[in-house]
């Protein structure tokens, strides 16, 4: 049996950014969930359901809102560890961004 994923009591705000395809510009994605790697899945789920359009994403940086400080906080190291409906195998992890293909 897995451990118990540690959440945050609510719901928390995160943004990734992200570039599709060989795109120039980046774009960002908002989600209200528990953790990063939720936030992580649904991005991959999107793409690979079509609502993304191109073939392959590559997450520059995942980043959560703290409220009572007004700022945003990198927390793209803790977005791979806890990924459930995803395989890690499918994913290219490089140091600095995660590339997600068809």
């Amino acid at each position: 049996m897995r451990d118990k994923i540690k959440k945050h009591p609510r719901p928390e705000i995160y943004r990734i950014s992200f570039k599709c395809g060989k795109w120039v510009t980046k774009a960002e994605r908002y989600y209200n969930v528990f953790h990063s790697s939720e936030a992580l899945e649904d991005l991959a789920h999107s793409f690979y359901k079509g609502t993304i359009h191109c073939n392959k994403v590559t997450v520059i940086d995942i980043e959560e809102y703290i409220t009572y400080a007004n700022k945003w906080v990198s927390r793209f190291s803790h977005a791979l560890e806890n990924l459930t409906t995803i395989d890690i195998d499918t994913l290219d992890v490089r140091k600095d961004r995660i590339i997600i293909k068809k």
